[in-house]
């Protein structure tokens, strides 16, 4: 427990100092651009073909092909995940290519695609802290409350389900490091948080699909471990549409959120006990 708190204070102290040099170069200056014409039939299409890809179709396709071993339905479900993102981005480029590619760079937004994802990549220095905070304190909650020591994420279990084997190792960093940033982004802040807009303002519209993006990421198999992880997860998705929205460009958030992923992952890769 002392080492919780240790850490909290550190974390406190790193934020301290990350904010405040944000706040001296203007990023929490929030500037305001016109909402891409983001509609709900956009809305059900590509979060239709997102849930229909990673839980419906799997469901059926494992009872059918019936993978004779974890490599094989490993490498089944990483098939599943690239027919999905060819399918959204075949979407994108038939039924929405008028309204949808505008949610990746907004037209109004004067910096190139490489300075924003520049840009999502140093905000991983002012949002990891508090993310950090977020999650300590609820760990430190439940192990006062609860005596609850330790749980192991989804992700943590999915790469060290693959240690042991380099080609599907490499299946699983691709997708934690280069697809779900990639798609999560564009369907939570490109096209929900857009969508949010017409009815909220962008604060409230930043906050809602936060929240909502935490929810999804709910597992039964983490039992209590939700209780920090779940917030933790809110305080991050809180910075990440808060920076697309700063830069008017979905590659702002994919830059933080490839950070984000791409740090974690090499720290269970390296660091954590097997």
């Amino acid at each position: 427990m002392q080492e919780i708190l240790q850490e909290i204070f550190f974390l406190g102290c790193f934020a301290f100092l990350t904010n405040a040099a944000a706040y001296k170069l203007g990023f929490f200056n929030l500037p305001s651009y016109s909402r891409p014409p983001v509609e709900l039939v956009h809305l059900l299409s590509v979060f239709g073909i997102y849930l229909g890809f990673l839980f419906i179709l799997p469901i059926f396709l494992i009872k059918v092909i019936a993978p004779s071993s974890f490599n094989a339905l490993m490498t089944l479900q990483f098939v599943i995940v690239v027919c999905m993102v060819v399918t959204l981005f075949l979407y994108v480029r038939t039924e929405g290519r008028r309204a949808l590619p505008i949610t990746l760079k907004n037209p109004e937004s004067s910096t190139s695609r490489a300075t924003d994802f520049i840009v999502g990549v140093f905000v991983w220095l002012v949002a990891f802290p508090w993310t950090s905070i977020v999650g300590q304190m609820g760990d430190f909650l439940l192990e006062s409350f609860f005596n609850f020591k330790s749980y192991e994420q989804v992700a943590v279990r999915y790469l060290k389900e693959n240690l042991q084997s380099g080609p599907q190792l490499v299946l699983a960093l691709i997708s934690i490091v280069l697809i779900a940033p990639i798609v999560e982004e564009f369907l939570f802040r490109g096209i929900l948080q857009q969508y949010l807009k017409k009815f909220l303002s962008s604060k409230s519209s930043i906050t809602l699909t936060a929240a909502i993006f935490a929810c999804f990421h709910f597992s039964a198999s983490q039992g209590l471990g939700n209780f920090s992880l779940i917030p933790s997860l809110f305080m991050f998705a809180c910075f990440l549409g808060y920076t697309y929205e700063r830069q008017g460009s979905l590659f702002a958030s994919i830059g933080l959120h490839f950070t984000f992923n791409c740090i974690s992952s090499l720290q269970i890769l390296f660091f954590s006990e097997i």
